[in-house]
């Protein structure tokens, strides 16, 4: 089920992966300022058994919230699933001090989910200069599960971009990708989920 499973405080750096055929291709549950976790520039595509759902399939999980000083940068996250490319999933444990920045992600079930039900709790969350594709396969609900918490304390939502590849509205391609969570109800119009100028909130 798992590439990288880390359950333990322990100082790990994942460069130039390639996995594919997993269930969840990284899994933490513990890191800090002197056991950070930094995964760059790996290629995560591909889940294992995705019609049938056996499992959780994630890019990047974190369960119950918790984990500070995470770094993913540069990373190309896409694949079918039922979950989340970036899945910081939190069962009342905020994030503080993640840095999502340069990856390309797309497809899974929202393909990124931050915060979940904590958001405005969260410290410190930088996603920036990411890119989200349209390549199959779609995200089968959306590509953020959340509405960004805009007033969560030193977070930033900055130049993401949205990438025609196919599927979907191409008038979106090169658009800014907004914080706006929830299901897509028409791919073909993504006017709630992109914009010609910055968000800044």
């Amino acid at each position: 089920q798992y590439g990288i499973d880390i359950r333990a405080a322990s100082s790990v750096t994942a460069r130039y992966c390639n996995i594919w055929g997993f269930g969840n291709a990284f899994q933490i549950e513990q890191s800090s300022q002197a056991l950070p976790v930094v995964v760059e520039a790996c290629y995560i595509h591909d889940a294992a058994d995705q019609a049938n759902s056996v499992f959780h399939h994630d890019g990047f999980l974190s369960n119950n919230g918790g984990p500070q000083y995470v770094v993913l940068d540069g990373n190309s996250i896409v694949s079918g699933g039922n979950t989340n490319a970036i899945a910081l999933q939190s069962t009342g444990t905020a994030y503080a001090n993640i840095t999502v920045t340069g990856n390309l992600l797309g497809g899974f079930g929202y393909t990124v989910n931050i915060g979940d039900d904590v958001g405005a709790s969260n410290t410190n969350i930088t996603f920036e200069d990411n890119v989200f594709t349209t390549v199959s396969p779609l995200p089968v609900f959306g590509p953020f599960k959340n509405a960004w918490a805009g007033t969560a304390s030193g977070c930033s939502w900055r130049r993401n971009l949205w990438r025609y590849d196919g599927n979907g509205d191409p008038t979106a391609d090169g658009k800014f990708w907004l914080p706006n969570g929830g299901t897509v109800a028409n791919w073909s119009n993504l006017a709630g989920f992109v914009s010609d100028t910055d968000y800044a909130g």
